[in-house]
């Protein structure tokens, strides 16, 4: 019995104090979200398909860099009151292959409109699969409003 509660104790501590959020019990996989790092295969971007399953995380960085570059538009409002930081953007791309989800923390608000208004554009991708079903995969990604 004593082993028994340790080892509970221990799951708990480990859990609690994990950076990921654990989820007990029974779930939906449509409600399931999963980090892509661990998917089984993560969402493809358009423009990836057919490329090897090595090669897919590599294909997806660069389309989003690209979508990104082609959206960014430094706010007129933020350069005039030379506003400047870095926003973290987390959003999920649901089993739909959809942007769901964005939110968005730190900097101005200014900032943080213009960062949304970047993913809000996101093209529709083929959703992650995870244990053979398609799940919502989170995403997050840093970007720096840098005046030059």
């Amino acid at each position: 019995m004593k082993k028994i509660f340790f080892l509970l104790l221990s799951f708990l501590t480990i859990t609690c104090f994990s950076q990921e959020e654990t989820v007990i019990g029974i779930v939906d996989s449509n409600s399931l979200e999963l980090p892509f790092a661990e998917v089984e295969q993560m969402p493809i971007f358009q423009g990836c398909e057919g490329v090897k399953e090595e090669e897919i995380l590599k294909c997806f960085k660069t389309k989003i860099n690209q979508h990104i570059v082609k959206h960014f538009k430094y706010p007129e409002d933020a350069r005039t009151q030379n506003i400047e930081g870095k926003v973290m953007v987390h959003f999920t791309i649901n089993t739909e292959g959809e942007v769901d989800n964005i939110q968005i923390l730190g900097a101005h608000s200014i900032l943080r409109q213009a960062a949304r208004h970047i993913f809000e554009a996101l093209p529709k991708m083929e959703p992650g699969i995870h244990e053979g079903e398609p799940v919502n995969v989170r995403f997050t990604i840093p970007l720096n409003f840098k005046l030059t």
